[in-house]
């Protein structure tokens, strides 16, 4: 028996923390998360004000920045984490944002950004919330990667978290949810752009997508059929599409 199965018994049985309840509640409803996550960018700000800075231009959040603000409901918990582990902020300016500027309306380059070592190849970039929210600075780099590459890269701009976070914490529902969402993105962004593969740079969310998503749905459910048509059979992770594709 999986891990995930045996904490989402505990939570059947015994509930989930109720600031863990909510923000996965939140998660579940896209627009609301895309909210909330840029209001938050902001509002942590007093507790990135010294902006420790590491070597990607990542900022985090340090158990000393938080003073008598450690001490409110729900900022406590955060403050805990801090004690022990420096936490990435949240971007200003999440991947979505910084791509879009460099993508055409159909979400992919144009042909003047591409070299012709793998012309018509094209793939559909998941960047998973870690990374478009967190790292987008890593997402960057993996865009431009397979940019040089010669593959062309489109950005669902609808993309949103795959439900990982949720069913490792037990709660089920709104992580099938979230996987719901996240099939039916994946179907259409790959219908609209014609892509060849998905590329994923988050390895916990690639092996979410490609192994879990088929437990978590029961035998004739729909998004079952649809994950192992449009997800599993086209699924890269970024490093070795890379390492594939440069050769």
């Amino acid at each position: 028996m999986c891990a995930a199965v045996v904490r989402s018994r505990v939570v059947e049985a015994k509930g989930l923390p109720w600031l863990k309840k909510v923000i996965f509640g939140v998660m579940a409803h896209p627009r609301l998360f895309d909210l909330a996550v840029r209001v938050f960018s902001f509002a942590q700000f007093p507790v990135t004000r010294d902006r420790s800075l590491d070597e990607s231009g990542t900022y985090y959040i340090r158990a000393r920045s938080f003073g008598i603000l450690g001490k409110l409901p729900g900022v406590r918990a955060v403050a805990r984490l801090a004690r022990w582990r420096s936490l990435p902020a949240f971007a200003t300016r999440p991947l979505r944002d910084r791509v879009k500027g460099q993508m055409s309306p159909s979400s992919s380059v144009t042909t003047s950004q591409i070299s012709t070592e793998h012309p018509g190849l094209t793939v559909c970039y998941f960047a998973g919330c870690m990374i478009d929210r967190l790292y987008p600075e890593m997402g960057e780099a993996a865009i431009q990667v397979l940019r040089a590459c010669g593959v062309q890269v489109t950005f669902p701009r609808q993309q949103r978290c795959c439900g990982l976070i949720a069913l490792n914490s037990g709660d089920r529902a709104d992580g099938a949810t979230m996987a719901r969402q996240t099939i039916t993105m994946l179907e259409q962004a790959l219908e609209e752009s014609k892509a060849d593969y998905i590329v994923g740079a988050t390895t916990s969310c690639v092996v979410t997508l490609t192994q879990d998503y088929s437990r978590l749905f029961e035998e004739g459910d729909g998004f079952r059929e649809l994950c192992g048509a449009c997800v599993a059979s086209t699924w890269y992770e970024a490093s070795g599409a890379e390492t594939r594709w440069s050769g």
